[in-house]
């Protein structure tokens, strides 16, 4: 005999059009706990014991001082919050890139774009319209990053390029010998 809270479950995912994907996580969309956050653009949620760990949809944040900036307005925005998560697919590390809203109908993207410490992200989030319309906002009040955006651009592809540069070291396995 099936038991009251499994026929109740069953019934909410089917209205909800939220089938539980392998990792036990609904792919409709459903309501977690930030509990940590990695960056401005990384957070980590958990959802009845299962963690995951989300990319922010439609965001890029900056590297350096300005992705300190970044984290901080995110850890004030949704640690220890509930939020909605809607999965939208994956980025190459097989992380889940979501969209997170709040009670109340703020969305983490918007905020963080609105504030000028993101960037629309044109490569996952194409057809945001709004995206684009809250950078310009931003950029024409000189907001976050594009209050020096010059000085910004550099700063973030200087780190780029020496993290680049560590990465392609060869490592070595002794004094003589290299991989």
């Amino acid at each position: 005999m099936i038991s009251q809270k499994t026929l109740l479950s069953a019934v909410l995912i089917s209205c909800l059009g939220a089938a539980p994907s392998a990792a036990g996580v609904p792919r409709g969309g459903f309501f977690g706990r930030v509990v940590q956050v990695y960056s401005g653009d990384q957070i980590l949620v958990s959802y009845h014991g299962v963690k995951l760990h989300v990319r922010v949809y439609g965001v890029q944040c900056p590297i350096g001082p300005r992705g300190v900036e970044a984290k901080a307005l995110t850890s004030q925005l949704a640690l220890s919050r509930s939020a909605w998560i809607v999965p939208r697919g994956q980025d190459g590390r097989g992380n889940s890139i979501a969209k997170v809203s709040f009670v109340g109908g703020s969305n983490l993207s918007e905020a963080l774009i609105r504030s000028g410490l993101a960037r629309w992200s044109r490569d996952n989030a194409p057809h945001e319209r709004k995206f684009a319309y809250l950078e310009g906002m931003a950029r024409a009040e000189r907001r976050g990053l594009w209050a020096d955006p010059v000085r910004e651009l550099s700063a973030s592809r200087i780190v780029r390029r020496r993290r680049r540069a560590q990465s392609a070291r060869p490592m070595v396995l002794s004094e003589n010998k290299k991989l």
